[in-house]
């Protein structure tokens, strides 16, 4: 492949208004198809992958994660640079977006970085047999006393999750993952963008396939650009085209 200069902005790719509703999914894998080497995904990509997680994000009005890949990952809160604050604004959209987490236990440790590391409280997405369960009102309390926004997700299925989303404001939907909740949003026929960053390292004993999860679904993509850091990290985006 000849590799040309490219920035952020190309491998981001056209965009929606604010207004209209639009789901990405970015991820990173190895060339064995490993969502994640040694329990996470630390490893894989480069800086160039970093930074266009931080642009995804700065798209974003709500960055979708499950409990899992949170955990795994330490997650923190989404950072956006102050120029980027200024064009979210001018765009409608609030200064920074939450991290929407969801969990059917809210087994969330207030102290971890989730809730300190963070300009904007995270939300937490929930059944809402989750939300009426009264042996997990101690654990409900807990996030809330950490100013989290607790939103439920009604019978649990992936278009509820997005649904809830988009009653609650959030139009630009990221997900980050992991492979369980890709599946279940592919698996329903959900997800407009995929953005994929491949890391050409080839190993055994994958852990866990990036798209194994979900059940036994099929979903077609287009490729429509593709691009090679001088590590032969390859970053692809497709749009997703039986809807």
């Amino acid at each position: 492949m000849k590799q040309t200069p490219f920035t952020t902005a190309d491998l981001l790719g056209p965009t929606l208004p604010p207004a209209e509703r639009e789901l990405r999914l970015i991820a990173v894998m190895s060339l064995s198809g490993a969502a994640a080497v040694e329990g996470t995904s630390e490893s894989l990509g480069n800086d160039i992958d970093a930074a266009l997680l931080t642009t995804v994000r700065a798209w974003s009005d709500v960055v979708l994660v499950g409990a899992g890949t949170a955990r795994a990952e330490t997650y923190s809160g989404a950072k956006c640079s102050e120029s980027e604050r200024d064009k979210r604004v001018a765009r409608g959209q609030a200064p920074v977006p939450p991290i929407a987490v969801l969990t059917k236990s809210f087994d969330f440790d207030p102290s971890s970085q989730l809730f300190t590391d963070t300009e904007v409280p995270p939300v937490f997405l929930a059944p809402q047999a989750s939300l009426d369960d009264p042996d997990l009102a101690s654990a409900r309390q807990k996030l809330l006393d950490a100013n989290a926004q607790l939103i439920s997700t009604g019978d649990g299925s992936a278009h509820a999750i997005i649904d809830a989303l988009h009653t609650h404001g959030f139009n630009r939907i990221t997900c980050e993952g992991g492979p369980g909740l890709y599946g279940t949003l592919l698996g329903a026929g959900l997800g407009d963008v995929l953005h994929l960053t491949i890391d050409p390292l080839v190993h055994g004993n994958v852990e866990t396939t990036l798209f194994s999860a979900g059940g036994n679904y099929k979903a077609r993509l287009t490729l429509e650009d593709v691009h090679a850091s001088d590590d032969s990290v390859m970053f692809c985006r497709y749009r997703r085209t039986d809807q």
